[in-house]
């Protein structure tokens, strides 16, 4: 049983560190001060309180696990902050290969009815994406998405095509456009919709911010060129 607790607080231990780092990458969007501003104070009290002295439960997150009662404390304590913690884990999703996508897709089907997708805020794909049914049907479980980064080949028309025909159902506020393995989030800026495009010659870029925002124009009040 001990064993069991210890590898279930190691892994929760890992998901917290992930789940911080994606954090710090949403601050950074946000121009948020610190990766700590997403893990409000009396949530992380209220999951780490069965492990600590009930006298001082706002003070949980400084203590270290106590071992005063059951090993079940430790796995209910993994389970508390399961639920606290999995917004934020999911909230900044970025893919680095093509075939991630169909495994994220995959685990997005199969926990369809935790609702996982509306988690994913924004989704960062840094290699050229195919517009295919696999990557329409993520849009479908990642109705709340706020930020869009794509590595986007502006010579293939049909891959623009694409991207144009699906955009209006995304509607996300903000679409990072790269054409480059660089990623510049620096261009990022919040107040209503925005389009950037990232290492694109002026001429392709302007007329690919012009076929974009004319597509969507009811959504996409302005562009930055």
């Amino acid at each position: 049983m001990a064993h069991a607790v210890f590898k279930t607080t190691e892994l929760l231990e890992q998901i917290l560190h992930q789940a911080i780092a994606q954090a710090t990458l949403y601050n950074f969007l946000t121009k948020r001060q610190h990766p700590m501003d997403l893990f409000p104070e009396l949530p992380s009290a209220q999951s780490t309180t069965p492990a600590v002295p009930r006298r001082r439960p706002l003070a949980a997150h400084s203590h270290k696990f106590l071992p005063r009662t059951a090993g079940a404390v430790y796995l209910r304590v993994c389970k508390l902050w399961h639920d606290v913690g999995l917004r934020y884990l999911y909230h900044t999703v970025v893919l680095s290969r093509g075939g991630r996508v169909a495994s994220l897709v995959n685990s997005l089907r199969h926990y369809r009815e935790r609702n996982l997708g509306s988690h994913i805020r924004v989704l960062v794909l840094y290699n050229n994406i195919k517009f295919d049914k696999t990557f329409e049907e993520l849009f479908d479980y990642t109705k709340k998405l706020h930020t869009l980064s794509l590595a986007l080949n502006h010579e293939d028309s049909g891959c623009i095509e694409s991207l144009i025909k699906i955009l209006p159902s995304i509607a996300p506020c903000a679409l990072i456009l790269r054409d480059s393995p660089r990623v510049d989030f620096t261009m990022w800026r919040e107040g209503g919709p925005r389009v950037h495009c990232i290492g694109l010659p002026p001429p392709h870029e302007r007329r690919l911010v012009e076929r974009i925002s004319t597509c969507i124009k009811n959504e996409w009040k302005d562009s930055l060129v």
